[in-house]
């Protein structure tokens, strides 16, 4: 719940921070389904982000991160607490040399698709693996992006954190402690924290060699639907089995739930076909899981977030 509008707003204003009261949420998700967000905040620098943590130190009690929404169901309905996006801000990019080595930052709302171009083009490896992958890289390291090839963790040297108390902390490599579509930190206790920049450490290679390599995700993504909406895979796999196929042995792939279709070109994505509401989703996230567990004796958990 938001509390005092009136001195959130005098906040945001005084800080040149940008927000969107009723903002409608389905214009920010990649599935474009969602009711409508009571605040949305979209700080561009940690001058910004201060401004939000005083905002919930004395005014919210939660509050939810985004950067493209491109693995968050955003519910029908009103959402009660801020969504703070980053959107608009936190995209620098700068690096440096050491050795046949390259020290790569970025800022928490960098494009992963933008990360692997300017790799390319700096003829640095390390990148491939998120060609095709929608999101930013702050919510990339958080969710641990990859596939069985490699993960975001692979190349991260450092991480840059501001709590919701405006606490800044610098994690090493060592510190971060990172499994399947997750991350903790040693000795931290906060969960909800904003990622603000990452540091990558990238060895020199050679355009072909890149080129090469990314030519492996883009023909596996030939499996995947592209251009259409949806949230990317829907849950994660099991231990031992792939999500996909499971939910094909159990007769469910091309079902559906008004506009809402699991997709005929691979189980684990739904698709919004063209006017489905985030219930729709819901209801066939439901029918699947709970047809798992009862024909297969197998819990699928969901990779996305519901908010």
């Amino acid at each position: 719940m938001i509390e005092n509008i009136a001195a959130i707003r005098e906040i945001l204003n005084k800080n040149g921070v940008f927000y969107i009261e009723n903002a409608d949420m389905s214009l920010y998700s990649t599935m474009r389904t969602g009711g409508s967000a009571v605040l949305m905040i979209f700080p561009e620098n940690e001058a910004g982000l201060y401004a939000v943590c005083k905002i919930i130190k004395n005014y919210c009690r939660d509050f939810y991160i985004t950067g493209s929404a491109s693995n968050t169901l955003f519910k029908d309905g009103i959402i009660e607490i801020p969504i703070i996006s980053f959107k608009n801000g936190f995209k620098y990019i700068d690096f440096d040399v050491n050795n046949n080595y390259y020290t790569v930052k970025a800022g928490a709302g960098v494009l992963l698709s933008k990360m692997l171009n300017f790799s390319l083009k700096k003829s640095l490896e390390g990148f491939e693996f998120a060609y095709g992958i929608p999101g930013t890289v702050g919510g990339a390291v958080k969710m641990n992006a990859g596939s069985k090839e490699s993960n975001i963790e692979n190349i991260i040297s450092s991480l840059d954190v501001i709590t919701k108390y405006g606490e800044k902390f610098n994690f090493k490599k060592e510190q971060l402690k990172f499994s399947y579509r997750n991350l903790k930190i040693t000795d931290f206790n906060e969960d909800n924290y904003f990622i603000t920049g990452v540091e990558f450490l990238l060895k020199s290679s050679t355009k072909n060699s890149i080129a090469e390599k990314m030519n492996l995700f883009k023909s596996r993504k030939m499996t995947q639907p592209l251009g259409k909406r949806s949230l990317g895979c829907i849950f994660k796999n099991p231990e031992g089995h792939f999500a996909g196929k499971i939910i094909d042995d159990i007769g469910l792939k091309g079902s559906a739930k008004g506009d809402a279709a699991v997709s005929e070109k691979h189980a684990n994505f739904i698709i919004n076909k063209g006017n489905a509401k985030s219930s729709d989703i819901l209801d066939l996230i439901k029918e699947i899981s709970e047809t798992a567990l009862r024909e297969k004796n197998i819990r699928l958990d969901t990779e996305i977030k519901i908010i």
